[in-house]
């Protein structure tokens, strides 16, 4: 049977974005320097399937595809750094990993020095592992004053993403009270529903990310 080709392993990333075995497939037909495998274009096949899967919002794939893209640039060391940039925030700010977001922004860092966004999305994310209570808390605090459903369902987000990504003891029960907190506050809220949904994810929650996704898809549908 003919080994599977980058075209092959896209498509089954297409079907399924969180697939990690389709990904770390990909990563072997792209290190395996067999042309029939890799084809003649791979890095327009990735940005091709990255586009698509932007559009989607499917942004597990997008990183995953960005830090192939990222591994192929190496005669563009400009080109490169700002892919991992890019890797950085989406790692930080979508995925709620902040140890590969340092990752990310350091090997961009390595490969153009002096980048002012990047070094201080480094301080933050490190101001944020050491103050994460009290920044969390405040947010619950804001959340708590807030008349706007919008801001209220951001601040418990931003509250709920910080105790994901730092508390030891407890995080899990603490995270689902925010996170359901900002879906009350808006049931609409795709983005409190997909980062809700990869802490659920983490914890092999399937039935509970199945109807996360289906009440906000029946919110989103009906509002105006």
């Amino acid at each position: 049977m003919a080994a599977l080709t980058v075209s092959n392993y896209l498509g089954m990333l297409r079907d399924n974005p969180d697939d990690a075995e389709a990904f770390e497939g990909l990563k072997e037909a792209l290190a395996s320097g067999d042309a029939a495998r890799v084809g003649e274009q791979p890095v327009r096949l990735l940005e091709a399937a990255r586009h698509g899967h932007e559009r989607r919002g499917e942004l597990q794939a997008v990183a995953w595809l960005i830090e192939l893209e990222a591994s192929l640039a190496d005669d563009d060391p400009r080109f490169q750094a700002a892919l991992l940039k890019e890797l950085g925030r989406i790692r930080h700010e979508e995925l709620l990993d902040d140890v590969g977001a340092l990752e990310a922004y350091n090997r961009s860092l390595e490969l153009k020095a002096g980048d002012d966004e990047v070094e201080m999305a480094i301080e933050d994310i490190q101001h944020a592992s050491e103050k994460w209570r009290q920044i969390a808390d405040r947010f619950i605090e804001e959340a708590k004053d807030a008349s706007d459903a919008t801001l209220k369902t951001s601040m418990l987000v931003r509250a709920g993403s910080l105790v994901w990504k730092y508390r030891d003891k407890g995080k899990a029960k603490e995270t689902d009270k925010l996170f359901k907190q900002a879906l009350k506050a808006d049931p609409a809220s795709t983005r409190a529903a997909r980062l809700y949904c990869i802490t659920l994810r983490q914890r092999d929650k399937t039935k509970d990310v199945a109807e996360v996704l289906m009440a906000t898809a029946e919110a989103a549908r009906n509002r105006d």
